[in-house]
């Protein structure tokens, strides 16, 4: 939308989103003035009931005349003038509000811990109650009172925004489709609502007397007075609990507050303030008893007066009468509550718990994002009433990770929601430090605000493996370049398939752009004759092993009229409204030249990757622009990487700084708008001379430079369809290596332990080589033997792990629970047998060789136990690899016959090299057994063109008897679908 022309309205900014749409700054070029511009999107114009109740907002705050209050000028319908805009096509109606442009802060980033000081809280109190009260004298209810939705200008001035979920009586404005304000429906934000607004009943102005209750708290306090885990919990709170007076929550007298605030929140909406105006009154004598120092000022807050029944004669009797009556009614209570209590537990275990199991085990990775939170909060609402429930601490373990959240200073606000819907409401989570916080597992965006510093913003990866705490050195305001974000130093593993081998670099502390560098900004480059300026230019122009003059290399950097500037320009120019696209086209000596001009650099591929987190990509990739027309305009919120970097992913490719050793290529990383989606994760270099139309950039700004971060990249890839794999009678060779004398297995059965619907037993048996001991788990089914067998190859995470004593059957029980056994192998260098092995990545090297060749053995080992087991059918076992696995059923398959079935999950070829004697390309042609192959479309260990394809394409089994299936995701696949998957295939081929 940036850029674009509605009518004479010309969007130069975004400010954010509102309650039903998103809002932008544009300059009215008729009266020279900015103003802010409200759009309904237009997937949400279709929706008659959204587009009435934008409708409404308009009539609403048009009908107000107040000087805290946002002023509307109009209400427009307009088709947006660039047909490329993507929010607003050629010919589609663009819905919109016009209004005052106020800039300030929002009562969110104001209110700091422990509150605000009274004085301070009554200079914003007593305005915005006054603001509320002219909106109620129009029969106009606001809804939706909120922090966020109260904006102090530059001034000081209390500004209420964001009327979009206004309800209004007939009297303000005629009759709303009944639709728009139904009872049923549940309309705002849930932590500020009313009783009856949070039950779906109509609501009138004593409900904006409720929130704003809840508001004067929060801004006394820094608390919210109604508090939970989730949204149930705190919808709970509101219509059951009373929340202790602010006098106690705060260390600062209050004065009279702790009445007003009570009357305010009372449950009854007939006991609150009928309307904001008296609530406006009390704050003024509350405001003037303290400017006076009159601290007696009485009847600040009370509720009318009711006067008590006379007291009978017989109060004696009456009072004997009256316990009684009380005993009965306290005897009731308990009863009541009692059964109440059981009624909550029966469905804590029989509602609650199995929703959670369904929605972690039937939900796809991009479903599974959404519901996350949904699942947190099922399980938090159980936990109250079952405790500490083992049951219920599996589920709820299953959908969480605790983390840590600290930040420098201390004291933030913590905001958090599910990343994939960036339109969600933000749920304040506490403030630093937060520890063993019982946050989703999976992607969520997180949000710190501390007063007179610049907010954080960041992508929260909440998987075990990779950490469990996160940190943010909060920078004042003041110290953060303009569109830029403080990165703080760190050394990442380079995530990038190709190079992840890589050991990672420490970046230092830097700035990154937000956005991508825009048309925009690359026409003052160009304007400020960028191009004639050779100080800007400081790398040589080595084309072919020639290096070129200044002159000569200006002639290429060309637009399509012979100007210089971007390949697709024209005169030194872009198209009108693209002002806010990524600029595009460009070289990377072009890219790094305006980075030059403009005091920064490119990223160098460690900054890059650090920011990118691709270890996301099956949350980010969806939400990124691949495979379309074009690229998004800046300011798009989908796709944000970490530390509130967005679109990294996708929409343009980005040059970065490092060179390919030995080569001219420079990396090109991300991916852009025509690629597919497993760009992102791909170490994607080309020559720095290309000007593709995909082709744009960001940049850095370093604070410690570190020039060890600029060497050129050694990289590993290979192109698997050009490799020669050796002949028939040198592989005859490689096989003797795996031979073994078939001696004793002195078999033991160690423990055996019930667990449910199978048998697990810890088993050991002379191993291959070297005078060892095997151990191995077996997972026996209750079903009636024999039982058909698979053999598990498991992932890398094996290396790293001391202790396999926690590896229930629970990954494999769908084998189990279709009558099939499994044994796991403790592999040599995994778990209990670990040694020096601190990798899964191929190297060539003896000791990386020496290791495949005792891993094939302690297969052979594993399969030569199960055959001494008169209970187990090894007639057609299959073999199971899982990543690491996958990987080795490239290879164990062609060496262990006795295998007749092949199962790969998120497998793919490897690029680096090991010995001939044990490489994959000598191997996965000469595995022959039917093999399944599941992977994700968005992997970053095995791209789909690169590792997955070519993997199955050279596999050696016939056609007709493998499969490749892919899935949305990343280094997974939905359990659902694999389960399906996996037993389909054995019943084909294991039971045929």
């Amino acid at each position: 939308m940036i850029g674009k022309t509605l009518k004479h309205y010309r969007v130069t900014g975004r400010l954010g989103e509102g309650g039903m749409g998103a809002v932008y700054v544009a300059e009215d070029t008729e009266l020279g003035r900015e103003v802010a511009l409200k759009v309904l999107p237009p997937e949400m114009a279709g929706d008659s009931d959204r587009l009435q109740r934008f409708r409404q907002e308009a009539r609403a705050v048009a009908a107000l005349t107040h000087p805290n209050i946002v002023t509307i000028f109009s209400v427009e319908e307009a088709e947006c003038e660039s047909p490329s805009a993507r929010s607003a096509r050629s010919g589609q109606a663009v819905h919109f509000i016009t209004m005052e442009l106020v800039r300030g802060r929002r009562l969110t980033e104001l209110i700091g811990e422990g509150g605000l000081p009274i004085d301070r809280l009554l200079e914003f109190a007593v305005p915005l109650a006054e603001a509320v009260a002219a909106a109620h004298k129009r029969g106009i209810t606001h809804r939706d009172l909120k922090p966020d939705n109260v904006m102090v200008d530059e001034e000081g001035r209390v500004r209420v925004l964001d009327f979009g979920l206004a309800k209004l009586q007939p009297e303000a404005g005629g009759e709303i489709d009944a639709t728009v304000t139904a009872e049923g429906r549940i309309l705002g934000t849930i932590a500020y609502m009313s009783p009856e607004q949070a039950q779906g009943k109509a609501v009138d102005p004593a409900s904006d007397v409720f929130s704003l209750g809840i508001l004067l708290y929060e801004m006394a306090s820094g608390e919210r007075p109604f508090r939970g885990d989730n949204n149930v919990s705190v919808l709970t709170s509101i219509m059951r609990d009373t929340p202790r007076p602010i006098s106690e929550s705060s260390s600062r007298p209050v004065g009279h507050l702790d009445q007003i605030v009570g009357r305010c929140l009372q449950k009854d909406p007939s006991e609150r303030y009928p309307t904001a105006e008296e609530l406006a009154a009390d704050l003024k004598r509350l405001r003037t008893a303290l400017i006076s120092g009159d601290t007696s000022v009485s009847g600040v807050g009370a509720a009318p007066a009711v006067t008590a029944p006379a007291r009978s004669k017989g109060g004696q009797r009456f009072v004997a009468v009256g316990v009684s009556i009380l005993a009965l009614i306290v005897i009731g209570l308990f009863v009541g509550w009692f059964a109440n209590r059981a009624k909550q537990r029966n469905w804590a275990r029989t509602e609650a718990i199995p929703r959670i199991q369904e929605l972690r085990e039937q939900s796809s990775w991009l479903e599974w994002e959404e519901r996350a939170w949904e699942a947190n909060d099922l399980a938090a609402e159980a936990a109250k009433y079952l405790g500490e429930d083992p049951t219920l601490e599996e589920a709820w373990s299953a959908v969480t990770k605790p983390i840590n959240v600290t930040s420098s200073p201390p004291g933030a606000k913590i905001f958090a929601k599910v990343y994939t819907d960036p339109e969600a409401d933000w749920r304040k989570l506490g403030t630093t430090p937060l520890e063993d916080f019982r946050f989703p597992a999976g992607t969520s965006r997180l949000w710190l605000v501390f007063p007179d510093h610049r907010s954080a913003y960041d992508l929260v990866f909440n998987i075990g493996y990779k950490g469990d705490t996160w940190h943010y050195d909060l920078q004042r305001e003041e110290s953060v370049p303009e569109e830029m974000v403080f990165i703080p130093g760190a050394a990442l593993d380079l995530m990038l398939p190709g190079i992840d081998h890589l050991e990672g670099l420490e970046t230092g502390d830097h700035f990154m752009d937000r956005y991508e560098v825009t048309n925009l900004q690359y026409k003052q480059f160009v304007d400020e004759g960028g191009y004639e300026n050779p100080d800007h230019w400081e790398h040589p122009f080595i084309y072919e092993g020639e290096t070129l003059s200044f002159e000569t290399a200006m002639e290429r950097f060309l637009d399509t009229t012979g100007r210089p500037g971007p390949a697709g320009w024209e005169v030194g120019d872009y198209s009108e409204g693209d002002d806010d696209l990524p600029v595009r086209g460009i070289t990377w000596f072009e890219a790094a030249a305006f980075a030059k001009w403009a005091g920064k650099s490119l990223p160098t591929i460690y900054h890059w990757n650090q920011v990118a987190l691709t270890w996301a990509s099956g949350s980010i990739i969806p939400m990124s622009n691949f495979n379309g027309d074009g690229p998004w305009p800046i300011g798009s919120e989908r796709s944000m990487n970490r530390h509130g970097v967005f679109d990294m992913s996708g929409n343009v490719r980005e040059w970065c700084l490092n060179g390919i050793e030995g080569r001219e290529g420079r990396f090109i990383l991300g991916g852009g708008w025509d690629d597919a989606g497993w760009a992102f994760n791909d170490a994607y270099a080309q020559s720095p001379w290309n000007r593709q139309p995909t082709n744009g950039f960001r940049c850095i700004k370093e604070i410690d430079e570190r020039p060890e971060l600029t060497t050129a990249i050694a990289m590993p890839f290979r192109d698997f369809y050009n490799e020669t794999p050796v002949d028939d009678e040198a592989f005859a060779f490689f096989l003797r290596q795996f031979e073994y004398d078939e001696t004793s297995l002195n078999a033991t059965i160690e423990s055996e332990d019930d667990q449910g619907d199978w048998i697990r037993q810890r088993v050991s048996f002379d191993a291959a080589y070297g005078g060892e001991r095997m151990l191995a788990w077996l997972y026996v089914p209750k079903t009636p033997p024999p039982h058909r067998t698979v053999a598990y190859f498991p992932g890398s995470s094996a290396i790293y792990a001391e202790s396999s004593e926690d590896r229930t059957g629970q990954r494999f029980s769908h084998f189990l629970k279709s009558g099939r056994a499994v044994i796991f192998p403790i592999y040599k260098g995994t778990y209990e047998r670990g040694d020096e092995l601190d990798s899964d990545y191929p190297a060539e090297t003896n000791f990386y060789k020496e290791h495949v060749i005792m891993w094939a053995k302690d297969l052979a080992r594993s399969i030569d136990y199960l055959e001494s087991r008169e209970e187990m059918d090894t007639s057609q076992l299959a073999f199971y690899g899982v990543s690491w696995g996958g990987v080795m059923g490239t290879i164990l398959p062609a060496i262990e016959t006795r295998i007749q079935i092949n199962l790969l999950y998120v497998a793919g070829m490897l690029f680096q090299r090991a010995l001939p004697e044990v490489d994959q390309i000598n191997y996965v042609g000469r595995v022959r057994q039917p093999t399944l192959m599941i992977n994700g479309e968005f992997d970053f260990f095995f791209p789909v063109e690169t590792s997955q394809k070519p993997l199955y394409e050279l596999l050696g089994t016939p056609t007709g008897d493998k499969k490749y299936v892919v899935y949305p995701g990343s280094h997974s696949v939905p359990r659902v679908e694999l389960v399906r998957e996996l037993l389909d295939w054995l019943d084909q081929y294991q039971d045929r």
